[in-house]
């Protein structure tokens, strides 16, 4: 009965808790005018000035690792250590550790997908491109398999990058000089309704959307499932003062989460790692636990891919219906302290050393926050908007092992981290050969 009682305490001073939210929300909303946001905008915002930090977070390999002297994964793992602890960056994409030859194993994807759609042109379409290496390497190898296609020249391909960073755009465009003529670079947000608009007018292009570690940055919303069976959203009332920032609950109204709960609500986890349940903590937090968990009915947070469905749902409209996606990401993220499932995890690297955070709630700017991916209902989402041929994923590791520009990344006893690193990482695809 002592657990009982303290259990009805604890719910009480919830309702209570939640009582002065809304009352704080009301109050705030009537003086300043401000309302409350979705709380994908809030986290669009907040990334949006971690990505425009003039140290930008996004690092660059200087030179393409020698993989063919390393004598195993031990060797490998050195050099990118090596690596992290000369640039002080926050984290290397598998673009930049396994240049080209990532790259170039993509181009060659990208080619044979060309080469069944029958058109005479080609456009890759690339959001967010880092520091602009993947784009290089795609084109370079874009332009050698040219020969193999039977077709010659540039003008036949275009590359374009959507990048809302001026820093980031600014790299992206210096790295690939010497691919001016085909190449250029689009200041625009892609989740902006017309982030598309304008990249291609010609109904004889073939064209490919291009993500590497872009949906894992991309803003999501949190909906709770209460006891009443009832899904709602949270909402950030944004202050000014971030940390010191409202969230509470609001009756589902937002078209993007309904069509994303559709999906999510109909279908399976691709994996049970996929739900991420909360931290431990003291004793009472235990008990608290196990009786919410045994005696309450269980409420269940998920976390849902809006930003994901907007960006699609915006090339949709204006790139070619039956235009082509590859987007690689996280399958899966270990060690996340947020509760829910398809939580985030909100991280900082301060002079070398990383540091997470137990709150997506923190100032705009303070910190990355990236989500996995589940595949199977993020291809869910792409069917139900998309035209053309069904999406599908596979792991990473099998996308790239069929293309043979990948066993250049090879060691001497035959360990390939192409193929052998990045074990939580998969690829959604959507092609012409299906």
């Amino acid at each position: 009965m002592l657990w009982i009682g303290y259990y009805c305490l604890q719910i009480t001073l919830r309702s209570a808790a939640n009582a002065g939210v809304y009352s704080t929300l009301w109050r705030y909303t009537t003086h300043t005018g401000m309302h409350p946001l979705l709380l994908r905008t809030f986290l669009q915002r907040s990334l949006a000035a971690y990505f425009a930090r003039a140290s930008s977070p996004v690092g660059a390999v200087p030179a393409p690792l020698p993989f063919h002297t390393f004598l195993d994964h031990h060797e490998y793992r050195a050099a990118t250590r090596a690596l992290y602890d000369t640039l002080s960056t926050a984290w290397l994409t598998p673009s930049e550790l396994l240049q080209p030859h990532y790259g170039r194993a993509i181009a060659q994807w990208i080619c044979a997908d060309w080469a069944a759609s029958g058109r005479s042109r080609l456009h890759v379409v690339e959001v967010g491109g880092g520091s602009g290496r993947l784009a290089n390497d795609v084109l370079h190898g874009v332009l050698d398999e040219q020969k193999t296609l039977g077709v010659q020249g540039v003008a036949t391909v275009l590359y374009t990058s959507i990048e809302p960073s001026a820093v980031l755009a600014a790299r992206q465009q210096a790295c690939n000089s010497v691919y001016n003529n085909v190449y250029n670079v689009v200041q625009r947000d892609a989740l902006q309704e017309d982030a598309f608009n304008g990249i291609v007018d010609d109904d004889n292009t073939h064209v490919v959307l291009l993500m590497s570690e872009v949906l894992d940055n991309l803003p999501h919303d949190r909906v709770v499932h209460d006891e009443d069976g009832r899904w709602a959203a949270t909402v950030v009332m944004d202050t000014g003062s971030p940390i010191e920032a409202l969230s509470h609950e609001a009756t589902v109204q937002d078209p993007l989460i309904r069509m994303a709960l559709e999906v999510f609500t109909s279908t399976s986890p691709d994996d049970e790692k996929h739900t991420v349940m909360e931290p431990p903590g003291s004793f009472l937090d235990h008990v608290r636990r196990w009786i919410h968990e045994t005696i309450a009915p269980q409420s269940t947070i998920l976390w849902l891919p809006t930003g994901a469905l907007q960006l699609f749902l915006n090339a949709q409209r204006h790139l070619p219906p039956n235009h082509s996606i590859l987007a690689f990401d996280f399958d899966y993220l270990p060690d996340v302290c947020i509760a829910g499932q398809g939580a985030p995890i909100v991280s900082d690297t301060r002079n070398g050393h990383t540091y997470d955070y137990a709150t997506y709630m923190v100032p705009k700017g303070a910190a990355d926050i990236f989500f996995p991916t589940d595949f199977g209902r993020l291809c869910a989402l792409v069917n139900m908007v998309g035209q053309g041929s069904v999406a599908q994923y596979s792991k990473a590791s099998h996308f790239f092992a069929a293309l043979p520009a990948s066993q250049q990344c090879a060691t001497r006893s035959g360990y390939n981290p192409l193929l052998g690193d990045f074990t939580n990482t998969s690829v959604l695809m959507r092609g012409v050969m299906g």
